[in-house]
């Protein structure tokens, strides 16, 4: 029996395994040769399985993916968008109320106070009030007693018209062309209007009921050459000039009072109204100086 080991033998030996060992970490899972079509499909099904990880994944980022392959990016410390700040928030927020006040002036309602005298007893100086415009837009004809907001004539003011300050008019800080007046409707189209001095409001020959007048007018107007007079801007004027014809309300026109028949720039001084010149109909007042007066 020999004992001896064979020269080499135990270092072959090692060595062997250990360059086992090391081929086989290099190689664990070496696959036996496939054949090219087998390859396809196994590629195939690999992308397949890509896809609906892509699709199912709640990661922002895959689902960003725009093409397979593409390496996933760490998440983003930047913040994409910048949070608003509060005063571009506070702009958003007052420039959407004013196109909502604009919307809502222009055709629903808007306030109004009286700066004069011209409808007591009715409306007293620094009374607010409620101006409707929806029932006109909704076919609601004017009738007579009426209390109407309104752009007066041209004559009256001797302020041009402006369209835009018009629409916007009542704003804070801004003019308004011209001021708005408030009277009452007392003649309708067609109808013929008499005022007899110390009596009161003929319409077609009939004396009108007026239990809302301060006091009976202290005037006449049986002709349209009387109407004239002194107008708000202090400026007498005489629209009609010297006629004689009877004092008949054209077609979409009327005749506006105020209630202070004797303290009224009204239409027995400057004529009729364009009813196209209306802003609305006064439904409602909803603030009085008098209610802050306690036990007087």
């Amino acid at each position: 029996m020999n004992d001896k080991t064979t020269p080499g033998g135990r270092d072959s030996h090692t060595s062997g395994v250990e360059n086992g060992a090391l081929e086989s970490s290099q190689e664990p899972h070496a696959k036996p040769d496939l054949t090219a079509a087998q390859r396809e499909e196994i590629e195939s099904r690999e992308v397949d399985n890509l896809v609906d990880f892509i699709e199912s994944s709640d990661d922002k980022e895959y689902k960003g993916l725009k093409r397979l392959g593409a390496p996933r990016s760490e998440p983003s410390t930047e913040v994409d968008k910048k949070e608003p700040s509060m005063l571009s928030e506070t702009v958003q927020t007052v420039v959407m109320a004013f196109i909502i006040f604009l919307f809502v002036k222009g055709l629903i309602a808007e306030a109004r106070y009286i700066p004069s005298s011209s409808m007591e007893p009715t409306l007293n100086i620094n009374d607010r009030i409620f101006v409707e415009k929806l029932t006109g837009r909704f076919g609601r004809k004017v009738e007579r007693g009426d209390v109407m907001v309104f752009y007066p004539p041209v004559i009256e003011t001797g302020i041009p018209d402006n369209p835009w300050l018009q629409s916007i008019g009542g704003l804070p800080f801004l003019p308004e062309g011209p001021p708005v007046f408030v009277k009452r409707v007392v003649g309708l189209p067609g109808e013929t209007v008499k005022i007899v001095h110390g009596k009161g409001v003929y319409i077609n020959g009939q004396l009108l009921d007026e239990n809302y007048v301060a006091e009976a007018p202290m005037y006449d107007l049986n002709v349209l050459g009387d109407i004239g007079g002194t107008s708000s801007s202090g400026q007498y004027i005489e629209p009609f000039e010297k006629s004689g014809e009877p004092i008949v309300v054209p077609e979409g026109q009327l005749f506006m009072m105020g209630d202070n028949r004797n303290h009224s720039a009204d239409s027995h001084v400057w004529g009729f109204l364009d009813q196209k010149r209306i802003v609305g109909r006064s439904c409602l007042i909803f603030w009085q100086d008098k209610w802050l007066k306690f036990g007087g």
